[in-house]
């Protein structure tokens, strides 16, 4: 409960205004009460511009995706034309072409780590990864082998 005096008990004061004292509390309170609505509404004003730019960004994106939705339908036509027309030799080196890209990738791949990783010993060759501990001593003992 909030008391309306500030007893002093030495002078001859007695009670205080209370309605100088509310009216300052309010003051206090309107005060604090215009600063947060200021920050609110720079805050909505700031989420307006961020989503009128989020807006014409997907719009762009929209754009974009339809252009390249009709370039990639034409590309289709073209490849059923050519299929329609009966060019299989067409098709056939594509296909070739295709697995040889694909045939030099895998053994570029499958060859990489056994020419970096591989420890010749009397007894056949040991295949390790690079930052193994027992490929870095293997490699050791080959070095002071040779």
């Amino acid at each position: 409960m909030r008391r309306s005096y500030m007893a002093n008990q030495g002078g001859g004061y007695g009670y205080q205004d209370t309605s100088q004292m509310l009216e300052e509390e309010n003051q206090q309170q309107e005060d604090e009460l215009k600063g947060k609505v200021k920050a609110l509404k720079s805050l909505s004003i700031d989420i307006g511009f961020e989503v009128k730019e989020q807006n014409k960004m997907l719009t762009k994106m929209d754009d974009d995706f339809e252009s390249s939705g009709g370039l990639l339908g034409k590309t289709m036509g073209r490849l059923k034309a050519i299929t329609n027309a009966g060019h299989w030799k067409l098709w056939l080196y594509i296909a070739l072409f295709a697995l040889f890209v694909f045939f030099m990738c895998w053994l570029q791949i499958s060859e990489s780590p056994r020419r970096e990783n591989n420890i010749s010993c009397w007894h056949g060759t040991i295949l390790l990864s690079e930052g193994s501990i027992l490929n870095q001593n293997m490699k050791r003992l080959v070095f002071l082998a040779n």
